[in-house]
Parts: structure tokens; sequence; C-alpha cells
């Protein structure tokens, strides 16, 4: 029991925490919402559970989300140049 504690608990979520510590907290937070995503996908994929319409729209907005937020936001350049007056 303790091996099966250890192999599925204690290594996944070590990974996990240790791979948020390089987002910044938005990010942190939106990554963190993959977890349930996930958890639904392998329960379905390996156990055979089924997936109603509210689960797809959820996993659906949870990964649309994920993408927006994760995507590098664009910078206005200010320019530092003075006119020239002719």
């Amino acid at each position: 029991m303790a091996a099966f504690a250890f192999s599925s608990m204690l290594i996944p979520f070590s990974f996990f925490y240790a791979g948020l510590r390089h987002l910044d907290p938005t990010r942190t937070i939106v990554t963190s919402c993959l977890e349930p995503v996930f958890t639904i996908l392998i329960a379905a994929t390996f156990l055979g559970e089924h997936l109603g319409r509210w689960q797809i729209i959820g996993i659906v907005l949870v990964l649309a989300a994920t993408v927006v937020v994760q995507a590098p936001t664009s910078t206005s350049v200010i320019s530092t140049k003075t006119p020239v007056s002719v």
C-alpha cells in the first residue's frame, strides 16, 4: 500500500509542483485547473467512464482558457525618439 501511495501521489505531485515554480502566479492558477481535466480524460480512457455533455463543455472551456492565458501578450513599443522639426 505504501508503494502505491508513493508512486501514485508523491512522485507525480512533486513533479507537478516543481514545474509550477517556473510559472508566474496567473499562469500557475490556470495550469492548476488542468488537473481535473486530465483526471476526467484518464478515467474515461482507462476506466471506461462515460463523458457527459457538460463534462466535455467544461473540458473545452478550461483548455481554451489555458491557451488564452498562456499565449504571449503583445507589448506596445513606445518610441523614445524625439520628433524632428523641419
